[in-house]
């Protein structure tokens, strides 16, 4: 199955690195990366471009809203993506390097039309925490 892991980006060059990085050495290798920046003035496009294979895709901002920007750039990163399924990723998240790997063998046990994750806190690379929701599947 083929995966589409779509990243947006604004002025967060000090997280892309590992951010890029944690997608590239995946377990699971077929996907696609796109990465969609919102016209950062920082040397956010510099750092991606150094990575291959990645699709590196830049817009202006149309709004004075971050949220309604980062849609934006979802939105067109998932017309450009062409993969059964699709990951999303902030640039100032990660991935675990097994991540991709076990949600597509969960989906394909259990045929989910969605799933989403619950994400893990690292405060100065070292304490984790994990957020806590009543009724969440904490499999990935």
């Amino acid at each position: 199955m083929f995966c589409s892991v779509l990243i947006s980006n604004y002025n967060k060059s000090k997280y892309l690195k590992k951010c890029l990085t944690s997608v590239l050495n995946q377990t699971y290798k077929n996907i696609e990366i796109i990465f969609f920046d919102n016209n950062s003035n920082d040397n956010s496009i510099d750092i991606a471009s150094k990575f291959e294979n990645i699709s590196i895709f830049q817009s202006p901002r149309y709004t004075n809203s971050p949220a309604l920007n980062q849609l934006d750039l979802i939105n067109k990163a998932f017309l450009k993506s062409k993969g059964q399924y699709i990951f999303l990723l902030d640039s100032d998240d990660f991935y675990k390097e097994d991540k991709i790997e076990k949600i597509i063998n969960f989906q394909k046990k259990n045929k989910y039309e969605f799933i989403c994750d619950v994400p893990k806190m690292i405060f100065n690379d070292s304490k984790i925490s994990n957020f806590k929701r009543k009724s969440s599947l904490n499999i990935f």
